[in-house]
């Protein structure tokens, strides 16, 4: 699953992050956003609106759909988003 799939409120671990750069990959983890890491899912904006995540260092950050789907990551409890996006 991508951090695009994860419901608000939810927590997740980062498998990995492929944003095609190097570059974008290094200062994501850098700000807590890489692999290993904790992430929990504040809040979603309407109509396909950025992510708002905290990671596990107290960072907070707004994360464009477009980068959250090159997020893959795995719920922390282990269980998948059901369907419909409620949990």
């Amino acid at each position: 699953m991508t951090l695009a799939d994860a419901t608000a409120g939810s927590d997740v671990r980062v498998e990995s992050v492929d944003l095609g750069d190097e570059q974008a990959n290094g200062w994501l983890s850098a700000v807590g956003i890489g692999a290993g890491e904790r992430l929990t899912v504040l809040r979603r904006a309407a109509f396909g609106g950025p992510l708002h995540v905290a990671t596990s260092s107290g960072g907070e950050f707004a994360l464009a759909v477009a980068v959250a789907r090159r997020v893959t990551v795995t719920p922390v409890d282990g269980r998948e988003p059901s369907e419909g996006g409620e949990r």
